[in-house]
């Protein structure tokens, strides 16, 4: 964001006298302030506006509020919105004639702008202050300038937001300059979904929001997600979203799991109709016929359930990512032939044409079996997942009533469209 503030509305005319800092100093009309912020609306109630004198006004003076930024002694002492803040107003009372009552409060940043890097929480002041009169918000370029710095700002412009209770005002521009950074935004928030879960909740941000919790919940498990619930580092509200996503996960690896332990495949069925051995196949012999698929069979099964044994299903810190993909991908990527060779046929010898075709029965229950993993390796976030492979699920789905905060948010962008 620019540090060039000679644009900033100011008014002649305007009834409010707002000091940042020493060479920030604006003149606001009160009744703009109060009708974007609620915070303004209380510092600025009427009843505590100086009653300029005749002289006063004859000399043009219009300043019937004063407030200045101070240091806010609540500042990181506690959890809650107010102590996110490192400067916060002061109301300061005046006389008829426009002048301060008492000391003047001189505010802070003082020498700060002396070719010295402006600090972000006056630049955030700024962006605030000038969203009530409709100008725009700029993080930064989306291209040239890095994440971390546009996340930095938008953090700083969202406290003063929240501080002001006027967070509507910036969703917008925010999610807007965030998501123009493409990938770059989707690979930050795969690596941090919690992070990003929490800052999207702030600004009420439908897009961002979306793609955390799709992360947070395939990443549920995670120590560091873990730690996200039982720290509050997320609102009660998220969390308890944040537990339904991981149980519609963990819901949906079980119905894949008991599909993969009950599967027989159609070959080896029959159908009973008048009971004849000679013309139900149902005899010794015909059955006898089908070993090598029962055999194929036995194998799949006993790697299936040798997975479940040891917790690398639904129980695993991936939730069964590990497991469930192998089976999507078939071939070689589970039960290889060199396990075959080692594992099976050294304590079941068989002959070279035998082997294959145990082999070739294989491949043919790995192939049906795929069809029950689809559903879990959708992807539903926008990251790339060629370019970035993921080891969680990402297939949750987010719905438009699944948002915390209800209608509220502006939520900028359609669910299909965002990035």
């Amino acid at each position: 964001m620019s540090t060039r503030h000679d644009r900033f509305p100011d008014y002649r005319d305007g009834d409010v006298k707002l000091t940042l800092t020493s060479s920030r100093r604006y003149k606001l009309h009160s009744g703009v302030l109060r009708n974007n912020s609620p915070v303004m609306r209380e510092m600025l109630d009427e009843r505590d506006a100086a009653q300029l004198d005749r002289k006063a006004q004859k000399n043009g003076i219009t300043t019937r509020f004063k407030l200045v930024l101070v240091e806010n002694p609540l500042y990181t002492d506690g959890d809650d919105e107010l102590s996110r803040i490192e400067f916060v107003f002061e109301a300061v009372p005046l006389g008829a004639n426009g002048q301060p009552l008492g000391a003047n409060l001189r505010g802070v940043g003082d020498g700060l702008e002396n070719g010295r890097v402006v600090p972000e929480v006056f630049l955030a002041y700024d962006a605030v202050l000038g969203a009530f009169y409709n100008v725009p918000i700029q993080l930064g370029d989306a291209q040239s300038d890095g994440l971390t710095h546009l996340l930095s700002m938008a953090l700083q412009i969202t406290s003063v937001a929240e501080y002001l209770d006027c967070v509507h005002i910036i969703t917008k521009p925010i999610e807007a300059t965030l998501l123009a950074t493409g990938q770059h935004l989707l690979k930050a928030i795969a690596n941090n979904p919690t992070a990003w879960l929490s800052f999207a909740h702030r600004i009420r941000s439908k897009s961002i929001f979306r793609e955390s919790l799709i992360h947070a919940s395939g990443q549920y498990m995670y120590p560091s997600v873990q730690t996200s619930i039982t720290s509050g580092e997320l609102p009660d509200e998220v969390v308890s979203l944040l537990k339904q996503k991981a149980a519609t996960i963990i819901d949906g690896v079980r119905t894949c799991e008991r599909h993969l332990a009950s599967y027989y495949p159609t070959i080896l069925m029959r159908e009973k109709t008048v009971g004849r051995v000679d013309r139900d196949n149902i005899g010794r012999a015909n059955y006898a016929n089908d070993i090598i698929m029962w055999i194929a069979l036995c194998i799949f099964r006993h790697w299936a359930s040798d997975m479940m044994a040891s917790d690398q299903t639904h129980h695993a810190k991936d939730m069964g990512f590990a497991f469930i993909h192998a089976v999507a991908r078939g071939g070689d990527a589970y039960l290889a032939k060199s396990v075959l060779h080692e594992q099976f046929h050294l304590r079941f010898p068989m002959s070279p044409k035998g082997m294959a075709c145990t082999e070739h029965r294989l491949a043919e229950i790995k192939e049906v079996v795929k069809q029950w993993t689809v559903p879990l390796m959708r992807n539903e976030s926008h990251l790339d997942r060629k370019a970035n492979p993921q080891k969680h699920f990402l297939f949750t789905v987010v719905r438009q009533g699944d948002y915390p905060w209800g209608g509220e948010g502006e939520g900028g962008f359609e669910e299909e469209d965002e990035f």
